[in-house]
C-alpha cells in the first residue's frame, strides 16, 4: 500500500515538473531573445527577433504579442523587409483575434492578403484567407466565414498544404457546430484530427479533440464530452497554453454542472475569467461571465446572474461577437421573466430572435450546399465577365490589324503599280510574274490567319456558351432546393390536416361546440381529437414539444396513438388511457431517464362524456379543464330573478406524457354535467401570448374572465369574440406559440 502512494506522489511531482519545465524552457527562450534584441542593429535581425517574441507570446499574452509584432511591421516598411512584414501582419491579426477585435483582426488579414498576392507569396494568402474565414466565424458570419473556407481548402490542395487543411477542416466543422449539425462537424473534427496524427503536431490534435468534446456536448452526451475535454487539457497544460487552458475549462465547468458537481463546475468557470483577464482575451471574459451567470441562473440566484450577464453583454457589444450576443439576450429574457420585469423579458426576447433569425434560420448541410453553390455561381459570372471583355478586346485587335493589312496592301499596291510603270518595258513579262506570285502568298497568308482568328473566336464562343450553361443549370438546382424544402412543409400541413378532425362529418358528434386552431407556423405542434364509441363522447387537446415541423410529427404520433388505445384496445377510463399513452410515447422515442437524451414529450388534456347519462371522466397531464356552469338566483322580490355563471377549473397532474423523474398513475376525474354547462380544453398558447399596452402575457386570469363573459353565448359567438380579443391583445407583437382552445356546450 506505501509503495502503490509513493509511485502515485512520483507521477504527480513528475507531470508537475515536467509542466515547471516547459513554462521555464519558454520563459527562457524569451530571455535569450530579449538579450539578443538589446544589442541588435535596426535590420531584418531585429525585426525576426521582435517576430520570434510576439510568436512566444501567442496564446498567453495577446498585449505583448502586439506589442512586439506592431514594432516588427514598422521596421519592416521602413527598411523594405517584406518577409518581416507578412510574419507581422499575421501575428497582428491573430494577436487581436486573441483579444476578441474580430473587425480590427480582418483588417491586419486583408493588409497581408494583398501585400501577399502583390509579391506572389501563395503561403502567406492561404494564412491570410484562412484567418480571415476564423474571424468572420468568431463574430457569426458563418456564410463570410466559409466562402473564406472554401478558398483555402482549394489553395492547400494545390499546394499540398496540410497543415493548412486540417486547421480549415477543424473551423469548417465549427460552422457546423454552430448550425446544430453534430455528426457533420464530428466528421470534419476527426479529418483534421487525422491530419494532425500524420504530421505528429501534438498540440495541435488538441484542438480538434476540444471540438470533438463540444459536438458530444451539444448531444448531452456528458461522458463522452468529459473525455474529451480532459485529454485535451492534459494536452494544452503540457504545451502551457493558456488559451487552450481557458477553453478546456470553460467546457468542463458545464459538464461538471450537468453532472451534478456544481461547486466544482463554478470554481472551473471563476478560474476561466481569471485566465482570460490575465492573457486580455476579451472573447474569453465575456463566455466566462456568460457561463457563471447560467450557473447563477440555475441556482436561482437572479440578481447575481444578471450582473454577470450585463458584464458579459458589455464586452460581447465591444467586440460585435454574435455567438455569444445571442445566448446573452436569451438569459437575460429568462432572468428578467423570473425577476417578474415582464417588459425587459419581451425586449430581450425579441432581440434574441432578430439575432437567431439572422444566423440559425436554415438547415446545417443544405445551408452549406447553397453557399457552396452560391459561391461557385458568383465565381462563374465573373468568368464570363471576363472572358465577354477579352472577347471585345480581341474583336477592337481584330478590326486594328485588317486596318493595318488594308493600308499596307494599298501602299504595297502603289508601290507596284510604281514599279510597273517604270520597270514596264524594261522587264514587263517577268515584273508581271513576281507581282502575281507576291499577291497569292500575301493572300494564302491572309487566308491562314484570318483562318486561325476564326477558330479561336469559335472556340471562345463554346466555352462562354458551356459556363453559361453551367451557371444556368446551378441557379435552377437552388431554386429547385427552396422549393422543394417549402413544398415538402405545405405537403406535411395537408397530412396533419388529414389526421385532424377538421370536416363537419368528424366534428358533428361534438353538438354545439367551436375550435380555435391558430398554429404558429404552416404546421403546429397543438392537436385537437375526437371520437365517439356507442354512448361515449372522447375529446382531447394536447400541446407537444416545440412547434412546426418537429411538433406537427408528435402530434401525428400522438393522434395514431389515440386511435389505437380506444378504439382497438378500447380502454374507456381516461386516466388508464393516459398512462398507457405514455408508456407509448416513452417506447417510441426510446426514452430510458438518462442524461443527455431528448426530452421530447405532450401536455394534455382528455375528457369522456356519457352522452345518455351526461356522467363525465376527465383526467389531465399538465393541462386543466374549465367547466362553467349556470344556476337561478332568487332576489327579495319573487318576480326578480337573474342569472349567474360559475367557473370551475380541474387542475391536471404536474406530469408530461414523457419519461419523467414522477411518474404515478394520472387521477381520474369524475363528476356529473347538466343542460347548459359549458366545457373548455385549450393549451398554454393563448395564455401565453405577450401583447396589451405594456408588452405583457395575456395570463389565465384574463383567460377565465373571457370565458365566464361570454359563456352564455353561442358556440360561434364565443370563438368570435375569443379570437377577436386575442387579436386586439397581440396588435403588432409576433404570436409566440400555437393556439388551440375547444369550447363544448352540453
Amino acid at each position: 500500500m506505501i509503495k502503490c502512494v509513493f509511485i502515485i506522489i512520483y507521477v504527480l511531482l513528475g507531470t508537475m515538473l515536467f509542466q515547471i519545465s516547459c513554462f521555464s524552457q519558454n520563459q527562457l527562450y524569451i530571455d535569450s531573445l530579449n538579450k539578443c534584441l538589446k544589442v541588435s542593429k535596426v535590420d531584418t535581425q531585429k525585426v525576426n527577433l521582435l517576430n520570434r517574441l510576439g510568436l512566444a507570446y501567442d496564446n498567453n499574452n495577446s498585449f505583448k504579442e502586439l506589442s512586439y509584432s506592431e514594432e516588427a511591421l514598422r521596421i519592416s516598411n521602413t527598411i523594405g523587409y517584406k518577409n518581416g512584414k507578412l510574419v507581422a501582419l499575421n501575428t497582428i491579426g491573430n494577436a487581436y483575434n486573441g483579444l476578441g477585435d474580430y473587425e480590427t483582426a480582418k483588417e491586419y488579414f486583408v493588409q497581408l492578403k494583398e501585400f501577399a498576392s502583390k509579391i506572389t507569396d501563395s503561403l502567406a494568402y492561404s494564412k491570410a484567407i484562412c484567418n480571415l474565414g476564423y474571424s468572420n466565424l468568431k463574430e457569426g458570419n458563418f456564410d463570410e466565414a466559409l466562402r473564406w473556407y472554401i478558398d483555402g481548402l482549394k489553395l492547400a490542395d494545390k499546394q499540398n498544404d496540410l497543415d493548412g487543411k486540417a486547421n480549415i477542416l477543424n473551423q469548417i466543422g465549427q460552422v457546423y457546430d454552430y448550425k446544430r449539425n453534430s455528426k457533420k462537424a464530428i466528421e470534419n473534427y476527426q479529418q483534421a484530427f487525422e491530419i494532425y496524427s500524420k504530421l505528429n503536431d501534438s498540440l495541435a490534435m488538441a484542438k480538434p479533440i476540444t471540438d470533438i468534446g463540444n459536438s458530444y456536448s451539444q448531444q448531452f452526451d456528458f461522458d463522452n464530452a468529459r473525455k474529451q475535454f480532459e485529454l485535451a487539457l492534459r494536452i494544452y497544460k503540457k504545451f502551457n497554453d493558456k488559451d487552450g487552458i481557458s477553453s478546456c475549462l470553460n467546457n468542463l465547468g458545464i459538464v461538471y454542472y450537468e453532472s451534478g458537481e456544481k461547486q466544482k463546475s463554478l470554481e472551473s468557470f471563476k478560474e476561466v475569467l481569471n485566465i482570460a483577464k490575465n492573457i486580455g482575451d476579451k472573447s474569453g471574459i465575456a463566455t466566462a461571465y456568460m457561463n457563471i451567470a447560467n450557473f447563477y441562473l440555475r441556482e436561482g440566484d437572479y440578481p447575481e446572474s444578471m450582473k454577470n450577464l450585463e458584464s458579459s453583454l458589455s464586452i460581447a457589444k465591444g467586440i460585435k461577437a454574435k455567438t455569444i450576443i445571442l445566448p446573452c439576450y436569451l438569459l437575460i429574457s429568462e432572468v428578467s421573466e423570473q425577476m417578474g420585469n415582464i417588459n425587459k423579458a419581451y425586449e430581450y426576447h425579441k432581440y434574441y430572435t432578430s439575432i437567431k433569425d439572422s444566423i440559425m434560420d436554415e438547415e446545417s448541410a443544405q445551408i452549406i450546399e447553397e453557399l457552396q453553390a452560391k459561391y461557385q455561381f458568383e465565381k462563374n459570372q465573373k468568368e464570363i465577365e471576363l472572358l465577354n471583355k477579352d472577347r471585345q478586346i480581341q474583336k477592337v485587335e481584330i478590326t486594328k490589324q485588317k486596318t493595318q493589312k488594308y493600308a499596307f496592301l494599298i501602299g504595297f499596291s502603289l508601290m507596284v503599280l510604281f514599279l510597273l510603270v517604270v520597270f514596264y518595258s524594261y522587264r514587263k513579262i517577268k515584273t508581271q510574274k513576281i507581282v502575281i506570285e507576291n499577291k497569292n502568298e500575301i493572300l494564302n497568308q491572309q487566308n491562314e490567319e484570318i483562318t486561325t482568328q476564326k477558330d479561336e473566336i469559335e472556340a471562345q464562343r463554346d466555352e462562354i456558351e458551356a459556363q453559361r450553361d453551367l451557371v444556368i443549370i446551378q441557379k435552377e438546382k437552388i431554386e429547385e432546393i427552396h422549393k422543394d424544402v417549402t413544398d415538402s412543409i405545405n405537403y406535411a400541413k395537408r397530412i396533419q390536416e388529414a389526421v385532424l378532425p377538421i370536416s363537419s362529418d368528424s366534428r358533428s358528434v361534438l353538438g354545439e361546440h367551436f375550435i380555435l386552431f391558430k398554429p404558429k407556423d404552416i404546421v403546429s405542434g397543438d392537436f385537437y381529437w375526437t371520437t365517439k364509441i356507442n354512448n361515449l363522447l372522447f375529446i382531447s387537446v394536447a400541446d407537444c414539444t416545440g412547434h412546426g415541423v418537429p411538433g406537427a410529427f408528435m402530434s401525428m404520433l400522438g393522434i395514431s396513438f389515440l386511435n389505437e388505445i380506444v378504439q382497438k384496445q378500447e380502454i374507456q377510463k381516461a386516466s388508464h388511457i393516459l398512462n398507457i399513452l405514455r408508456l407509448e410515447i416513452i417506447n417510441a422515442l426510446q426514452q430510458k431517464g438518462v442524461q443527455g437524451e431528448q426530452k421530447d414529450g405532450m401536455d394534455i388534456s382528455l375528457l369522456v362524456i356519457n352522452t345518455d347519462t351526461n356522467e363525465a371522466q376527465w383526467a389531465g397531464a399538465n393541462n386543466p379543464l374549465y367547466i362553467v356552469k349556470s344556476e337561478k338566483l332568487k332576489a327579495e322580490s319573487e318576480e326578480l330573478s337573474t342569472l349567474d355563471f360559475q367557473l370551475y377549473e380541474l387542475k391536471g397532474d404536474k406530469m408530461p406524457i414523457a419519461i419523467y423523474p414522477k411518474m404515478n398513475d394520472f387521477i381520474n376525474h369524475e363528476f356529473s354535467l347538466q343542460q347548459g354547462d359549458c366545457i373548455y380544453l385549450f393549451t398554454d398558447g393563448y395564455a401565453d401570448q405577450f401583447g396589451g399596452l405594456k408588452g405583457r402575457k395575456f395570463l389565465y386570469k384574463q383567460f377565465k374572465e373571457v370565458l365566464l363573459n361570454n359563456c352564455n353565448k353561442s358556440m360561434l359567438e364565443q370563438k368570435e369574440i375569443l379570437e377577436s380579443e386575442f387579436e386586439n391583445w397581440r396588435g403588432e407583437y409576433e404570436q409566440v406559440d400555437d393556439i388551440t382552445v375547444l369550447g363544448i356546450k352540453i
